[in-house]
């Protein structure tokens, strides 16, 4: 996902209003997406693949605003009105990761494009 054009209103540029242009829904406790065979949705506490009882989580990697080369994982606690990062390009645009699983702290995923700066040494994950 991303931003064209001038942000008059942030809210224009939240992750929830993201799904809803898509013609899905977020909320802090379910997820929906429009799908080729309709609409797909999971909440938290129903089982899905290997996990019995998952939540919504989202994590978003950002730019260290004292050191450019430096992404740092955050856990977002309240991410339906999460706002993109302003930048142009990825990185340091922001690699936002949702995932539907047990509870924790940090995510292993990682965005492609940033797996390939870090990987060229070009930035560090921290």
């Amino acid at each position: 996902m991303h931003v064209e054009g001038v942000v008059l209103d942030t809210k224009d540029v939240s992750l929830e209003n993201f799904f809803a242009t898509i013609g899905g829904n977020l909320t802090e406790t379910s997820f929906s997406i429009p799908t080729q065979s309709g609409i797909r949705e999971i909440s938290n506490g129903v089982p899905c693949g290997n996990t019995p009882s998952g939540v919504w989580q989202v994590f978003v990697y950002r730019q260290d605003p004292n050191n450019p080369t430096v992404f740092r994982q955050e856990k977002l606690m309240s991410y339906t009105d999460f706002v993109l990062s302003p930048h142009e390009n990825i990185p340091p645009g922001d690699c936002i990761i949702m995932e539907y699983d047990a509870i924790k702290e940090r995510t292993e995923h990682l965005c492609t494009f940033y797996q390939i700066d870090a990987d060229k040494g070009t930035i560090s994950i921290q």
